[in-house]
């Protein structure tokens, strides 16, 4: 259902519209990875006299509403809109996989994890290859199988240990990762949706979705340092993870708010204030390396 205050609707008129008389009312806003350039404005500016059109469409790719949430102008409007759990209030009603997805994922579920307590944890082995973290070299080195990997199975037994029964559900871009959590946890403990993850075909992203969606249906999630996809799976599920560092430690989130990796673009905004403008999802997301003292500046 549409968030309470908020009413959806769609309106047939446009499609009958010149396209072109349309693009001429609209502003191409690019939020993407490397212009810091437009975030200022939708922290400070009042949107509809610092851009003169009608309708304003955004390329991202990050997570941008806690921007909008500390603007002056919009922050109590949002706030009444959407609570304090915006991300996770938005993804429910915005992110609709088809039926067939959500049906594979609740019977995986079912077959799997219903009835005992479930830990998801979602490991991302691509985030170890190119990050210029000491002692990696080419990939994979003994820190990354001997250190860093067996911290998430740690971190899961902490959320719920074994003697429970509990089950434990692994998302992971790599199959080894998965046959070492069958013999940490023991094959009638772990599981995983078989299928394989690529964006080389549709079905592997209709795979990724399913391991999105039985990840956001487990009592207790630990998920990577930095990664959308434990983003995602914690917002909709509205439940602060667990979170394995680059440094293979395992901190407790404060928050199921996807982190905003983009606030350092806005410290020289005119309307900044680093002692008012403070949110759960404003705060270091995270370290390719061990923290030094520049840090201090987050």
């Amino acid at each position: 259902r549409p968030p309470p205050s908020i009413a959806w609707h769609y309106h047939p008129v446009p499609d009958q519209m010149d396209h072109d008389a349309i693009l001429s009312e609209a502003r191409m806003v690019d939020l993407r990875w490397q212009n810091p350039l437009e975030f200022p404005a939708l922290l400070c500016d009042d949107l509809s006299q610092t851009y003169k059109e009608r309708f304003l469409y955004l390329t991202a790719d990050q997570y941008f509403l806690p921007v909008f949430i500390h603007n002056p102008k919009y922050a109590a409007t949002l706030r009444t809109w959407l609570g304090e759990d915006y991300f996770g209030t938005l993804a429910r009603f915005l992110l609709r996989p088809k039926t067939f997805i959500l049906r594979e994922a609740a019977a995986f579920y079912r077959e799997n994890l219903e009835g005992r307590s479930s830990v998801g944890i979602q490991l991302r082995t691509a985030t170890m290859k190119g990050h210029d973290m000491a002692g990696l070299v080419a990939g994979f080195d003994s820190f990354a199988w001997k250190r860093w990997v067996p911290a998430f199975w740690k971190c899961a037994y902490f959320a719920s240990p074994k003697a429970a029964g509990t089950g434990y559900f692994i998302a992971s871009d790599n199959h080894r990762a998965k046959t070492e959590a069958d013999a940490f946890f023991g094959t009638n403990q772990s599981s995983w949706y078989s299928q394989e993850i690529t964006r080389g075909h549709v079905r592997g992203h209709v795979t990724a979705l399913i391991d999105v969606l039985v990840l956001s249906m487990c009592d207790h999630l630990v998920t990577t340092s930095m990664s959308t996809f434990g983003y995602i799976a914690a917002g909709l599920a509205s439940l602060p993870p667990s979170i394995v560092n680059f440094d293979g430690s395992c901190l407790k989130d404060m928050t199921s708010q996807p982190c905003f990796h983009k606030w350092s673009y806005l410290f020289t905004a005119k309307c900044y204030d680093k002692h008012q403008m403070v949110s759960p999802e404003v705060r270091v997301c995270g370290f390719y390396r061990v923290p030094d003292a520049s840090d201090d500046t987050f």
